[in-house]
């Protein structure tokens, strides 16, 4: 079973980094093992008189590391319209301009909303005071905006945007903020479990389809990659019940945590293409339980596909 393998993988690699916060476990690369670059909305932040207070500065571009530097754009994809999980997207074609559009009409409406619910009243006053920025200098953002949209179509570069603060001299970025770490966990964990149309798949003292021991609670939607669509009624077992999904698939939520990390490895590191076709490099699951031997074979097969990437590039 590659799932087996994939949660080996990830549990390895949760041993090699002690130092994560929980929200880097669900913060994803947006191009993974790729070299792009991320187009920032830059604003500053001031208080003036206890008050916070906000201004569109520029137009700015960073090269985004594979490594480590992505977590800071705290971008994480989500499925269905309406944008992604936090503002950090994706650039799509210049004459959709759909980007901008959806953060103005969507995005920033969901967020205000959900800081009024919590008690960052802090972090609502920030927000607050961007969002009426954002709206101030709508024309001037989407036109520097898209200027940057049209060179990198040009050129067929990879690039991303998001939104960059400045504040007594240092750079904050969505990750610095409470709220957004929250969205990505709740969004990494909640939808494991629920769909969007409420209805939820769990069971308690359940054997996880991974472990094969018995778990408090096991998830019914915690596959990493979709092996199948519980959306529609043709597809599900369990006489058609979306809720009845973790008789299929029962996972813990400890194993979910290590199937997201080992995901992200073999995405980054383990993905090719032959004639335009994708492929993942997934190693057998019989070594899972030797540590030292996994990990050996995950530099072998990562060496593999960098060198492969960088032969196919200098065709």
């Amino acid at each position: 079973m590659q799932d087996t393998a994939i949660a080996a993988i990830g549990r390895l690699q949760l041993k090699q980094m002690g130092d994560l916060e929980p929200v880097d476990l669900y913060i994803q690369n947006m191009y993974p093992g790729r070299e792009y670059d991320m187009i920032l909305i830059v604003f500053e932040l001031s208080k003036n008189n206890h008050k916070w207070e906000c201004d569109f500065k520029n137009i700015d571009i960073e090269k985004v590391s594979a490594e480590s530097n992505y977590k800071k754009y705290a971008y994480r994809k989500k499925r269905g319209s309406g944008g992604d999980v936090t503002f950090t997207t994706k650039n799509g074609p210049r004459k959709d301009n759909k980007k901008l559009k959806t953060l103005r009409n969507k995005q920033f409406v969901r967020l205000i909303q959900k800081l009024k619910k919590s008690n960052l009243t802090e972090e609502l006053e920030i927000f607050s005071a961007i969002n009426n920025a954002f709206l101030d200098n709508y024309d001037r953002i989407e036109e520097e905006y898209l200027q940057n949209v049209e060179v990198y179509e040009k050129s067929k570069k990879l690039s991303g945007v998001t939104f960059c603060f400045e504040k007594d001299n240092e750079r904050l970025y969505l990750k610095d903020f409470e709220i957004n770490k929250q969205i990505i966990i709740e969004n990494g964990t909640v939808g494991k479990y629920k769909q969007a149309d409420g209805i939820e798949s769990k069971a308690n003292n359940k054997i996880c389809s991974i472990t094969g021991n018995i778990e408090n609670e096991v998830w019914g939607l915690a596959f990493p990659f979709t092996y199948s669509t519980v959306d529609k009624k043709g597809f599900i077992s369990g006489f058609f019940n979306k809720a009845n999904n973790w008789k299929n698939y029962p996972i813990s939520e400890k194993t979910t945590i290590e199937l997201e990390y080992g995901k992200k490895y073999i995405e980054q590191y383990l993905n090719s293409d032959f004639y335009y076709y994708k492929y993942l490099m997934i190693p057998r699951p019989f070594i899972q339980t030797d540590d030292h031997t996994l990990s050996n074979i995950l530099k072998f097969l990562s060496k593999l596909t960098a060198e492969a990437g960088k032969e196919r590039k200098e065709r």
